[in-house]
């Protein structure tokens, strides 16, 4: 998507607003500490996009585990069969999660 930035409420929200995407928030003891979203391409097709985790929660092993909970979620609720993502090569930290998750680099 087309964002200006900085980033505004309107912005976030009428793309999250959107029929075919699917925001989440990752809350630890009431506090925000992640997001990811699903995007639906298919009935069948979806992919993973903006996996952000707090900078106070990084290192704990959250991405991964809010990742499991994503994957699960896309199979059984909306019954993807492929889930897609991308990341820049130069993220090895993401990219070893997402490797260890499953996700092969094509």
């Amino acid at each position: 998507p087309a964002y200006v930035f900085p980033l505004t409420y309107e912005q976030i929200h009428s793309h999250c607003s959107k029929a075919e995407v699917f925001p989440y928030l990752l809350k630890v003891k009431g506090r925000h500490a992640g997001f990811v979203e699903l995007y639906k391409v298919t009935d069948e097709q979806y992919r993973i996009c903006r996996v952000f985790i707090s900078n106070a929660y990084r290192g704990q092993g959250l991405s991964k585990s809010m990742l499991m909970l994503l994957i699960d979620k896309a199979r059984l609720d909306f019954s993807a069969t492929k889930l897609s993502l991308g990341v820049f090569e130069q993220n090895t930290v993401a990219r070893k999660c997402y490797e260890s998750l499953g996700f092969e680099v094509v």
